[in-house]
């Protein structure tokens, strides 16, 4: 309660346990209306583009506060009104994002490799997922075992600008081991395979982990 009164934050896990601290104290009060805006705009400027069915969804999760953020049900609307979000249409499925975060034109996309976590912006939103990638992701730690999919703790694998699999990393003697699975097929091109293994050694490292023999 204290936590989601905002009196405590996370400040690490420690095997996988919230560990919490006290939460900075904030001096500034502010009016309801003003909350609420600032808590949408927050919000979509984290995950912008963000669908607009999406964001609403996400500030429904008020409805248990104070009865005065009542305002959540207009406040996407009223927004766009004013300018301080923009929406625009992708085959049919309105996105919304903040007025400072207006598409600009595409530039060269970084030819990296990426194993991204489970609630990564990226990834977190699952509406937009699918729409933008084309497959459904899951999460499947509580998924029985037999029912898996793509595995107990799949991170989403994203090549330059496209989400095109998943990587399960297990840690055993002191070695890495990492499993790839593909929507489609594995790229060919040599880029990949160097991003990859760059991407690869880079968990090795956080980890705290050695090479394995050959490598």
């Amino acid at each position: 309660m204290l936590h989601y009164r905002g009196f405590l934050r996370v400040a690490r896990r420690q095997a996988g346990i919230r560990v919490y601290e006290a939460a900075p104290v904030s001096r500034e009060l502010l009016a309801p209306e003003d909350r609420i805006r600032r808590l949408a705009l927050l919000t979509a400027r984290l995950f912008a583009p963000l669908p607009e069915a999406s964001l609403r969804v996400i500030l429904s999760h008020l409805r248990h506060s104070a009865p005065a953020l009542t305002e959540r049900r207009t406040i996407v609307s009223r927004l766009l009104g004013t300018g301080d979000l923009e929406r625009g249409d992708v085959d049919g499925v309105a996105y919304v994002w903040t007025q400072d975060m207006s598409p600009v034109a595409k530039t060269d996309v970084p030819r990296t490799v990426r194993f991204l976590a489970p609630f990564d912006p990226v990834v977190w939103d699952r509406r937009r997922f699918e729409h933008l990638w084309g497959w459904p992701y899951r999460f499947e730690a509580y998924t029985p075992a037999a029912r898996r999919q793509f595995g107990y703790y799949a991170l989403p694998l994203l090549w330059a600008d496209r989400v095109i699999g998943w990587a399960n990393v297990s840690a055993a003697g002191g070695q890495l081991d990492v499993e790839l699975g593909f929507i489609n097929q594995r790229p060919r091109d040599r880029a990949f395979t160097r991003a990859l293994d760059a991407e690869v050694e880079r968990m090795r490292r956080f980890l705290g982990l050695t090479a394995s023999d050959g490598e």
